[in-house]
């Protein structure tokens, strides 16, 4: 319950008072993966970048069972930090997310963002080809590699069915 309100105020903007909530789930329970990560992502919507690395690094090494209900949060987490410029971190977490969802063509794709963002090129399109791999549908991840091939900075494209696109696309969701 108390995390729940602590997301509730995160949402609308209240980051202190959901640091409150979440610092109280986390006086009962330190190992909290839920509250440690809206913490976390307080501390980002504050700008506090330093107290949310600390969080994070916490919590990519946690030895706490992470299962598949996890999954999303380590990709939502993996964007709030890319979207921040924290590209190591985000790697850390997306990549602990495809350790527990292995066929998910949304999260092959935001890591090949994070790649992208970094300007490794080859492992942006080496996670490009594994989102169409799972998903050949994917039209951003296909005119994602088309931008790439036409900026000359991959020899890999994708099947052309949508024009190139002049920037590579953000994904539509957080999965």
């Amino acid at each position: 319950m108390v995390i729940q309100k602590g997301e509730k105020h995160r949402e609308k903007g209240e980051n202190f008072s959901a640091e409150l909530e979440f610092g109280q789930a986390l006086a009962v329970d330190e190992e909290n993966i839920r509250a440690n990560f809206g913490l976390g992502l307080t501390y980002l919507d504050r700008g506090e970048s330093n107290k949310a690395d600390d969080i994070f690094q916490r919590l990519v090494h946690l030895d706490a069972t992470f299962d598949q209900e996890h999954k999303h949060l380590f990709n939502e987490f993996g964007m709030n930090l890319r979207k921040n410029r924290m590209l190591d971190q985000a790697l850390d977490y997306y990549q602990r997310a495809e350790q527990l969802a292995e066929r998910d063509d949304n999260l092959m794709f935001n890591i090949a963002r994070a790649f992208f963002d970094k300007k490794q090129y080859d492992k942006t399109t080496e996670y490009l080809q594994k989102a169409l791999s799972l998903n050949p549908e994917n039209t951003d991840a296909r005119r994602f590699l088309d931008f790439l091939t036409e900026k000359g900075l991959t020899k890999t494209s994708a099947p052309a069915t949508d024009p190139p696109a002049q920037t590579p696309p953000e994904p539509d969701t957080a999965q």
